[in-house]
């Protein structure tokens, strides 16, 4: 399976396999597993700065962005930036509850339609609750293919640190 040239899926993860119905508590899992892989990817989400850059040599920069933050919740967006940063491909809004631990996929665009799934492709039009399934599915690779590729958003990474970011970002 292929996303982009650069980003190459080389293994098969527990969530290829077909769930045996899609109910609404497997989709719950789903989340609490995003939601454990962006505490990884993000160690600390409650001092991100607004915009952040995870690079690893060899591999696409992973740009983040503080979309909203609240007591409970915090939305940010993944994206990879190509076109000399004009187009973001692919782009995932997701709201992060963090009294329930859960992860969800608000919004998700991409630039060419997914091969191995239904979701984003032209024409097609899914029930909220599949479409809610694709995109979480999708989040949950992305994330395990981000973190086997050694992207993180540590404090330490970010030139000066989260306490510098916040500064300059006006927080």
């Amino acid at each position: 399976m292929c996303y982009h040239r650069p980003m190459l899926i080389t293994r098969s993860y527990a969530s290829d396999t077909p769930f045996s119905r899609r109910s609404l508590s497997e989709l719950m899992a789903v989340y609490e597993g995003n939601y454990r892989r962006l505490l990884r990817l993000v160690p600390e989400p409650d001092r991100l700065p607004a915009r952040a850059v995870s690079r690893v040599a060899g591999e696409l920069d992973l740009h983040l962005q503080l979309v909203e933050q609240h007591a409970y919740t915090t939305i940010l967006q993944l994206t990879y930036y190509f076109d000399d940063g004009r187009v973001a491909d692919p782009a995932a809004q997701v709201r992060l509850y963090h009294d329930a631990r859960l992860a969800e996929v608000e919004s998700c665009r991409f630039r060419q339609p997914l091969l191995f799934t239904r979701f984003a492709r032209p024409g097609v039009r899914l029930p909220v609750i599949e479409w809610k399934w694709e995109a979480n599915l999708f989040l949950e690779k992305w994330l395990r293919y981000c973190l086997d590729h050694g992207h993180r958003f540590e404090a330490d990474d970010l030139p000066g640190g989260f306490a510098d970011a916040l500064l300059l970002a006006g927080c």
